[in-house]
């Protein structure tokens, strides 16, 4: 009876420690794999590679310093319309049960859209006003990974790795997947590090074909010079 009741109280408790083991593991391996996919596939980029997707194709800019931030430049073409973003590098948090890891993820500083004849200018605050009214977070777009990280450990993601072929090459990737069919595919051999990516409900991005060179911006240095700031703010009513 004695051992009976040691038994009751020791399987659960081998089963957290378990599953907090796996926890750690886990996250370990994706923050490891999001640090390198920032270190090689956007800060080792040279300005003019680029990668094309389904309905668009993204140019890397460069990066500059303003006030004190390191920023770097992806310009995008979607649906036609040009678009570039400069973005900031800014840690999220992960934690598990023994250990907090901060894992860098992009961040929009500045967008600018090429409207016609004329660049308008909107900063941070507009950007993340319009990600929240459109649903549409350009941050993730180029950074995926921290969006299917877990905020706790009661849902970990899949993560495997696999050959994946774009065109002609043949790159090694990783999908990760969480537990509401949210996926992306990653992968240390392109530029900007995103595959694939699939919301679990009907919306995807896939890439066609990428270069490490060549590659040129529609939206010019003295484009961005020229643009026009609207100062407006975008409100979100409670409802």
């Amino acid at each position: 009876m004695r051992l009976m009741k040691k038994l009751i109280v020791l399987l659960p408790l081998t089963f957290l420690l378990a599953h907090a083991d796996m926890c750690q593991r886990r996250i370990e391996q994706l923050a490891d794999l999001q640090q390198r996919l920032v270190t090689r596939t956007l800060k080792n980029l040279n300005p003019g590679a680029w990668a094309r997707y389904e309905g668009g194709k993204a140019v890397y800019v460069g990066r500059q310093t303003q006030e004190g931030k390191t920023l770097y430049g992806i310009d995008v073409t979607l649906k036609k319309v040009p678009l570039q973003g400069w973005f900031t590098l800014q840690p999220k948090p992960l934690k598990t049960p023994s250990k907090t890891y901060r894992v860098p993820m992009l961040a929009p500083h500045t967008l600018y859209v090429k409207n016609g004849g004329s660049t308008l200018q909107f900063k941070e605050d507009q950007i993340r006003s319009a990600a929240l009214l459109f649903g549409v977070d350009l941050g993730a777009l180029f950074s995926p990974l921290p969006t299917l990280m877990p905020k706790d450990c009661r849902k970990l993601p899949t993560l495997r790795t696999l050959t994946y072929q774009v065109g002609k090459k043949r790159i090694k990737a990783y999908k990760i997947e969480d537990a509401k069919g949210r996926y992306a595919i990653v992968s240390e051999a392109v530029p900007f590090g995103v595959v694939e990516l699939y919301d679990g409900k009907k919306q995807g991005v896939f890439l066609q074909a990428f270069a490490f060179k060549n590659g040129q911006p529609a939206i010019t240095p003295a484009m961005r010079q020229k643009a026009i700031y609207l100062p407006i703010s975008i409100r979100l009513s409670a409802r």
